[in-house]
């Protein structure tokens, strides 16, 4: 699901200028794969602990602004198309 997850950060949320929509992919058990938070630096270099950055990031999801003003698809056009 890695590269999937990848997609989603790179070209959906950082191209939109979104939130990390990742942050609220958590496993079987509740929590984050520690995997993908793994590599997370402040502006000093210093590595900061995975559970924060995620945390961090949940928060921004839940509370951005700007998920009313996004464009969403009528369905019934989706299955028409299809």
């Amino acid at each position: 699901m890695a590269h999937q997850l990848n997609y989603i950060h790179y070209m959906i949320c950082e191209k939109r200028n979104l939130p990390w929509l990742t942050a609220i992919v958590v496993r079987a058990g509740g929590l984050p794969s520690p995997e993908a938070w793994a590599a997370t630096w402040d502006f000093t270099g210093r590595s900061i602990p995975f559970m924060q950055t995620w945390r961090w990031a949940l928060q921004a999801v839940h509370g951005y602004p700007g998920w009313l003003e996004l464009a969403v698809p009528d369905l019934d056009d989706i299955a028409d198309a299809a």
